[in-house]
C-alpha cells in the first residue's frame, strides 16, 4: 500500500512527461516482440530449412532477424533514455514533496528526530530509486515477454502450454509466503538505519559536551549496540528476500523438467514437429529467465516498499494548515488576546491551561518563570506553529485559525534563543527577514542596531561568508544579525524568545542595549530568565506550572510577595532557578 501512495504521489510529473511514457512502450513492446520472434524463427528455420534441406528460407529469416536486433538495439537505448528522465523526474518531484511538507510540519510538533527525517531523504529515497530505476530491466520488460510468450506457447502447442500454466501457479507459492515477512523485515532494517544515522547526527552536534564529560567510550558503545540491531535486521531481511527469490527459481526449475518431459513424448508420438518442441522450449527458456529476473528484483522491492512505508509516515506528520475561508490579517493596530487558551504537546500532559491576557499595541510584555512552566510555549502559538487545543488567540479580532499564515507572520519579528543562520554572506542572512530587500536597506537594518560599523570593518563586509551555523561569527553578533534580520521586516510585534540566554554577561549586555533600541514603540513579547529585562518591562507575565500565576508592573509583582518576588529575590543565584 505504501508504494501504491509513492506511485500516486508520482502522478504529476508522470503526467507532465507522458510524451516520455509512450516512447518507454513503445520500446518495450519492440524489445519484447524481438525476443519473442527470436523462438519463432527457430522453428522456421528447423521445420522450413535444416530438416528440408531447403536454404531458400535462410537469408530472408536472417535479414528479418538482423533487421530486428538493429531497431531493437535503437529502441532500447531510446527507452533507457527516456526512463531516465521520467524516473528523475519522479525522484526530484517526490523530494520535493518532503520538503514541502516538512517545511508546512509544526516546528517543534515534529515527533521525528532530525536524523530520523534525515534518513528518510538518504536511505530511504535511495532505496526507492534503486527501486525505480531497476523496475523497467528487472520487472517491466520481463513480465511483458512473459506475457507475450505465454501467448505464443498456446500458438505453438496449445495442450503443452496449459500443462505449464496449470503447473505455474505453484511456482508462486514459494514468494507469497516469504513475500510479507520480507517486507516486515525490509521496514524493520529501515527503521534500525534510521536509530543508527539518527545516533551519529546526535553525537556529531554534541562533540564538545561529549569530549567535555568524557563521553567516548559510552556513546561508541551506544553506537555499537545499534549496529548490531542493524546486523540482526539486515541478516534477516536479506535471507527472507532470499528465499523469496529462491523458492521462485525452485518452482520454475520443476516447472522446466515438467514441460521437457511433456514435449519429448508429444514430440516421439508425432503430436508436433521438432521444430515446434525447439521453438516451444526457447519460449518456455525466455518466460523461466522473466519470472526469474522479476524473482531477482524482488528483494528491492522488499526494501523500496519498506521504504515507502516510512517515507509515508514522513507525509503523516501534522502540520498547522490555511483554512478554505482564510483571510488576510490588516496591519495590528490594537490588541492581542490570548483566552482560555490550553495546549499540550503530546495530547496527554498539559503544556498550557486557561491562560488568558491581553497585549495592548505598543506595551512591552516580559514572561517569565521557571523551566517547564509553558513560557516558549505562549510565543509559538502567537507565531501559530501550533494550534491551541482549546480557547482562542486573537489579534485585533481577528482568530488566528481564520487568517492566512503569511500574513500573520508577516507581521511579526521572531528573534530565538538560537540564531538561525545560513551558511552564506552576512547580507544574505539579514535578508532572510524580507526577501525583496535592497542592499540599502539591510545596511539601513544593521545600522538601526549599531551593527553597520563592525560588519564595514571585516575583509569583505557585508558579502563575508559566515560558514555553516555561523560558527565563524561570536556568538553576540550572530544574535545581533538576527535582531537585524527582524528588524528589516519593520514588524508591529516584535517575539523574542530567550534572546541573549546563551551569550556571556558582555554579549548579552550589548544585545540588550540593542533590543532596548529597537522595541520601543513596537509591542513586544519577551521570554526572559534576566528580571534586570522585566524589570523594563510595561507588564510581567508570571508563568507556574502552565498557568497564568501573577501578571502586573515589577513593582507590583515584587510587592505582592508572590512567585515573581521569590524569583527577583534569589536573581543573582543560578540561572535555573528563574529560567
Amino acid at each position: 500500500m505504501s508504494m501504491r501512495a509513492i506511485v500516486r504521489r508520482a502522478r504529476r510529473p508522470l503526467r507532465a512527461t507522458w510524451p516520455l511514457g509512450l516512447l518507454i512502450l513503445a520500446g518495450l513492446l519492440i524489445e519484447a516482440g524481438f525476443t519473442a520472434a527470436v523462438p519463432l524463427a527457430f522453428r522456421a528455420l528447423i521445420d522450413g530449412v535444416i530438416e528440408p534441406r531447403d536454404t531458400r528460407l535462410l537469408t530472408p529469416i536472417l535479414a528479418l532477424l538482423t533487421v530486428g536486433m538493429v531497431i531493437t538495439v535503437l529502441a532500447g537505448l531510446l527507452r533507457d533514455y527516456a526512463f531516465a528522465r521520467v524516473s528523475s523526474a519522479v525522484l526530484r518531484d517526490l523530494r520535493h514533496q518532503m520538503f514541502s511538507h516538512l517545511l508546512r510540519t509544526s516546528p517543534g510538533g515534529n515527533a521525528m528526530s532530525d536524523g530520523d527525517v534525515a534518513a528518510r531523504f538518504s536511505t530511504d529515497l535511495a532505496s526507492v530509486e534503486h527501486a525505480l530505476v531497476a523496475f523497467i530491466p528487472w520487472a517491466g520488460l520481463p513480465s511483458l515477454d512473459a506475457l507475450l510468450s505465454i501467448v505464443l506457447l498456446f500458438v505453438i502447442e496449445w495442450r503443452l502450454a496449459l500443462v505449464a500454466l496449470l503447473v505455474f501457479p505453484l511456482s508462486l507459492a514459494g514468494p507469497r509466503v516469504f513475500a510479507g515477512r520480507a517486507a516486515a523485515a525490509g521496514y524493520e532494517r529501515k527503521q534500525d538505519e534510521s536509530r543508527v544515522l539518527t545516533t551519529l547526527h546526535e553525537t556529531m552536534a554534541a562533540r564538545p559536551a561529549i569530549t567535555a564529560f568524557g563521553l567516548e567510550a559510552h556513546l561508541s558503545e551506544r553506537f555499537a549496540g545499534g549496529l548490531s540491531q542493524l546486523l540482526h535486521s539486515s541478516t534477516r531481511t536479506s535471507f527472507l528476500s532470499a528465499l523469496v527469490e529462491r523458492s521462485a527459481g525452485i518452482g520454475i526449475l520443476t516447472l522446466h523438467v515438467i514441460v521437457l518431459g511433456a514435449g519429448t513424448l508429444m514430440t516421439l508420438r508425432g503430436d508436433i514437429t521438432l521444430g515446434s518442441l525447439v521453438s516451444f522450449q526457447s519460449l518456455f527458456l525466455t518466460l523461466s529467465w522473466s519470472l526469474s529476473y522479476v524473482a531477482v528484483f524482488a528483494p528491492n522491492a522488499v526494501l523500496a516498499a519498506g521504504a515507502a512505508r516510512r517515507i509515508e509516515e514522513l507525509f503523516a506528520q501534522s502540520g498547522v494548515t490555511d483554512s478554505a475561508q482564510a483571510t488576510e490579517l490588516p496591519r495590528f493596530s490594537h490588541l492581542i488576546q490570548f483566552q482560555h487558551v490550553s495546549f499540550s504537546h503530546d495530547g496527554s500532559r498539559p503544556t498550557l491551561a486557561d491562560v488568558s491576557f491581553d497585549v495592548r499595541a505598543g506595551e512591552f510584555v516580559a514572561i517569565v518563570g521557571r523551566v517547564g512552566s509553558g513560557k516558549s510555549s505562549l510565543l509559538k502559538l502567537l507565531a501559530r506553529f501550533r494550534d491551541p487545543d482549546f480557547g482562542r488567540i486573537a489579534i485585533d479580532g481577528h482568530d488566528l485559525r481564520s487568517v492566512t499564515q503569511r500574513s500573520l507572520r508577516a507581521q511579526i519579528g521572531v528573534v530565538f534563543q538560537d540564531a538561525f543562520l545560513i551558511d552564506s554572506s552576512i547580507r544574505e542572512n539579514i535578508r532572510l527577514g524580507k526577501l525583496d530587500a535592497t542592499d540599502s536597506e539591510v545596511e539601513a537594518a544593521a545600522s538601526l542596531i549599531g551593527l553597520h560599523e563592525q560588519l564595514e570593518g571585516l575583509p569583505r563586509g557585508y558579502d563575508t561568508c559566515i560558514g555553516p551555523h555561523g560558527h565563524q561569527l561570536s556568538g553576540g553578533q550572530r544574535q545581533l544579525i538576527a535582531v537585524a534580520r527582524a528588524i528589516l521586516r519593520d514588524p508591529p510585534i516584535l517575539v523574542l524568545d530567550e534572546p541573549t540566554s546563551a551569550l556571556d554577561a558582555r554579549a548579552a549586555a550589548v544585545v540588550e542595549m540593542t533590543l532596548d533600541l529597537v522595541t520601543r514603540g513596537r509591542t513586544v513579547l519577551m521570554v526572559t530568565h534576566h528580571l534586570t529585562s522585566a524589570q523594563r518591562a510595561d507588564r510581567v507575565l508570571v508563568m507556574r506550572e502552565g498557568r497564568l500565576d501573577e501578571y502586573g508592573t515589577h513593582d507590583q509583582l515584587v510587592e505582592r510577595g508572590g512567585t515573581y518576588a521569590e524569583l527577583w529575590s534569589r536573581r543573582k543565584g543560578s540561572a535555573f532557578s528563574v529560567s
